[in-house]
């Protein structure tokens, strides 16, 4: 009986450990995978999105699916954000492809964005309008 159960609890011991291993195998290669695909991404985007960009550029992303402003001769790709919008999408889209600039400083009479609002601007920056 002694015998069985130290052979019983090596089995558990090994397999166990193997089943550890392969966890954090698996865990290790997602995450490389995740980092390796955001790198990829984070460079093809940087890679069009970078240097001036002309007015009639932006005009063509038009709508709220694809929507570029211009604010203080920077261009923003506000497509993922239009719907995020504290204001609502209606205020973002309706200045999709065009200079929103007085739109942003002003928010329609009420006054310029708080500063943390032009520090997210800032993470949707295309290029500088040319």
């Amino acid at each position: 009986m002694k015998k069985e159960l130290i052979i019983g609890l090596t089995l558990f011991v090994v397999v166990g450990s193997g089943v550890l291993y392969l966890n954090q195998t698996v865990v290790k290669n997602n995450k490389s995978t995740d980092t390796t695909k955001m790198v990829k991404q984070k460079d093809a985007s940087t890679e069009s999105r970078s240097g001036l960009v002309l007015a009639n550029e932006v005009a063509q992303h038009n709508s709220a699916q694809d929507c570029w402003i211009i604010v203080e001769d920077k261009v923003y790709d506000l497509s993922n954000f239009a719907n995020k919008h504290l204001g609502g999408i209606q205020v973002i889209t309706n200045i999709c492809g065009s200079d929103g600039t007085n739109v942003f400083n002003t928010r329609g009479d009420r006054g310029p964005h708080p500063a943390s609002a032009k520090e997210k601007l800032s993470e949707f920056l295309v290029g500088e309008l040319k």
